[in-house]
C-alpha cells in the first residue's frame, strides 16, 4: 500500500467524517439559532417602547454573536476533522504489516541521496530489522519511539528527520489548503 492508496483512503474516510460532522453542525447550528431566536423574541418583548434602538441594536448583537458562535463551532469541528484525518494516516502506517512499512522506510531512504560520504541512520530498535542494508549507512538504534528514522551525515551538520510525526506535520503544512478544499468544499 503506497502514499497514494493510504491518502486516497485517508481522503474517503475524511470524506465521510464531513459528512456526518456537516450533518450534526447543520442539526447544532439548527438548534442553537432556534434557541437564540426564542431568547431574542423574548429579550425584545420585555424591552419598553422608549428604548426602541437600544432594543433593536440588542437584538442585531445577538443575532451577530449567535452568528459568530455558529461560524466558531464550525471552525473547531472543521479543526478536529482535520486532525482525525492525520490521527487515521499515522493509524493507518503503524498497522502496515512489515512489509508495508519496509516499503514506506523504502521510500523514506530517498533523502540518502541528500547526503554525500558515510550517514548515520538512527532508528526506532522495534524498525531496525525492516530497514534495507546500505552502504555507507551506519545503523544505530535509538528510543524515537515512532516510526522512521533520523539520517545525518557523518560531521553531524545535516540532519534529516523522516519519523512519521515529523513527516505527517509537513504533510499536514503542505496540503491542509487543498484537503480543506476538498472536505469543506470551500466553505
Amino acid at each position: 500500500m503506497g502514499l497514494r492508496d493510504i491518502e486516497a483512503g485517508i481522503r474517503e474516510k475524511s470524506r465521510r467524517q464531513v459528512e456526518e460532522i456537516k450533518s450534526k453542525t447543520r442539526d447544532e447550528i439548527s438548534g442553537v439559532k432556534n434557541q437564540l431566536e426564542m431568547e431574542v423574541r423574548d429579550k425584545c418583548g420585555k424591552i419598553t417602547l422608549d428604548s426602541s434602538k437600544k432594543s433593536a441594536a440588542l437584538r442585531r448583537s445577538i443575532i451577530s454573536n449567535a452568528r459568530i458562535s455558529a461560524l466558531n463551532m464550525v471552525a473547531v469541528e472543521k479543526a478536529k476533522t482535520l486532525d482525525s484525518v492525520f490521527t487515521s494516516a499515522r493509524a493507518a502506517v503503524l498497522s502496515l504489516l512489515p512489509d508495508g512499512k519496509r516499503k514506506i522506510l523504502s521510500k523514506l531512504l530517498v533523502d540518502r541521496s541528500l547526503i554525500e560520504g558515510r550517514v548515520t541512520l538512527l532508528v526506532d530498535r522495534k524498525y531496525t530489522r525492516l530497514l534495507p542494508k546500505l552502504r555507507g549507512v551506519e545503523i544505530k538504534t535509538q528510543k524515537l519511539d515512532d516510526f522512521g528514522f533520523i539520517l545525518s551525515s557523518q560531521d553531524g551538520l545535516i540532519c534529516v528527520d523522516r519519523r512519521l510525526s515529523t513527516v505527517l506535520e509537513e504533510l499536514s503544512e503542505r496540503i491542509k489548503p487543498e484537503l480543506c478544499g476538498i472536505l469543506f468544499e470551500g466553505k
